[in-house]
């Protein structure tokens, strides 16, 4: 069975959006394999692939013959392609402010926005309590939120389980994705001094912020508990 491909953001540039409009041509033709295409079109399954992959500008000749073995408008496509190609590429692409599927980091924090309030209410939960929990839906920003809210603001120690070794430390301990502690053969505890954040999957859910972009699910809340908090 082929391996599905990465999803595309076709508001990254106009590279990405040719290779989205690509594939929705290939699922509009009844979504043929790479393979199909091939023979239909005389280029290698994997020249075809990368066509619609959004790394690069394919060139004119694969397009044409995506597009062909697709049942396309060839002369529209040769238009959108060249019009691509007219484009200075040396000029610097501004970058993106969304980041796609992967977390916010701490290098991230300038265009991270619309948690403010998480953030605030995280920090206050930290002077008062020695370990607090952030659990929430899947997707919904937990890791973004400790990377590039709150270890943007306090400075800290981010580790993950399974890949880091707990450190000894006195200052402020995030633990990304906690719940992997579960699948290691031994848990291993932090210092009992120091202070922690972690992000854990839970059913609970309290949307009450603005999300970093309209396509992110529900922001992660607090619960109020004297050793965690809850968002997913």
């Amino acid at each position: 069975m082929p391996r599905p491909e990465k999803p595309l953001d076709p508001f990254a540039g106009p590279v990405e959006q040719f290779a989205f409009d690509l594939r929705k041509l290939r699922e509009k033709a009844g979504s043929p394999g790479y393979r199909e295409l091939g023979k239909l079109s005389h280029y290698s399954p994997s020249t075809l692939a990368d066509a619609a992959r959004g790394q690069r500008l394919p060139s004119l000749a694969v397009t044409l013959a995506f597009v062909r073995a697709c049942g396309g408008d060839e002369e529209e496509w040769e238009r959108r392609w060249r019009e691509i190609g007219a484009q200075d590429t040396d000029q610097p692409r501004t970058p993106s402010p969304y980041v796609g599927l992967k977390a916010f980091t701490e290098q991230d924090a300038d265009r991270f926005f619309g948690r403010e309030r998480l953030v605030g209410k995280l920090l206050g939960k930290l002077e008062h309590h020695d370990t607090v929990l952030v659990i929430g839906a899947s997707g919904s920003g937990k890791s973004s939120l400790l990377r590039a809210g709150l270890l943007a603001r306090v400075h800290g120690e981010l580790i993950t389980p399974g890949t880091h070794q707990i450190p000894q430390t006195e200052a402020l301990l995030v633990v990304d994705q906690f719940e992997e502690i579960f699948t290691l053969p031994t848990a291993t505890s932090s210092s009992p001094n120091s202070r922690a954040a972690s992000t854990r999957p839970s059913s609970a859910c309290a949307p009450t912020s603005t999300a970093t972009s309209p396509a992110t699910p529900p922001s992660p809340t607090p619960s109020r508990t004297r050793r965690s908090w809850s968002a997913r």
